[in-house]
């Protein structure tokens, strides 16, 4: 009869144990949303290899994602080995935080393209985000859903992985 029991407390130690685990890491992943204060800052990186080419030369992907208050804004900057060759400025607002999957949506409702003009030919990884990005603005009617879903958090170094969608890029961010 004792043995029966220990079993059971047993089993309902370790059932409680996992749900503890499993909370624990729901609760601490949306801790960044619930922090959301009147200002949020990810800084992106992106490494860029054109295979097409046949050079190992590295290009660079940059996004910066500032929040403030309502208000937010996506700036994708494209540069070479050592020139900034240009990038899109996306301007929207907040339109909710959807806490359970950890995801903002925005609505997008303008662009601008930085482009260096000098350059003799524009890569073509940056002119096709810009070619996207300005039918995108074109076709919706300058009103673009946009939602950015916080895939993984490192607390210990501040480091966000978000993926944003439409398009499902995923980005490794520092939160600043």
């Amino acid at each position: 009869m004792m043995n029966k029991y220990s079993h059971w407390r047993s089993a309902v130690i370790i059932c409680l144990l996992a749900i503890t685990i499993v909370a624990g890491a729901v609760f601490g992943g949306m801790s960044v949303l619930n922090e959301h204060t009147s200002s949020e800052k990810f800084a992106c990186v992106a490494d860029v290899y054109n295979t097409k080419s046949g050079t190992a030369v590295k290009n660079q992907f940059k996004l910066h994602i500032d929040i403030e208050e309502q208000d937010v804004l996506f700036k994708y900057i494209y540069s070479t080995v050592d020139t900034v060759v240009g990038g899109l400025h996306l301007k929207g607002r907040v339109k909710n935080i959807q806490a359970s999957t950890m995801t903002y949506h925005f609505v997008i409702n303008s662009g601008a393209i930085d482009l260096d003009l000098s350059i003799d030919k524009v890569p073509a990884e940056i002119k096709r985000v810009i070619d996207q990005g300005r039918k995108a603005l074109e076709v919706t009617g300058n009103h673009i859903p946009l939602s950015m879903e916080v895939s993984q958090v490192f607390n210990l170094d501040k480091t966000v992985i978000i993926r944003i969608m439409p398009g499902n890029s995923i980005w490794s961010c520092q939160k600043n």
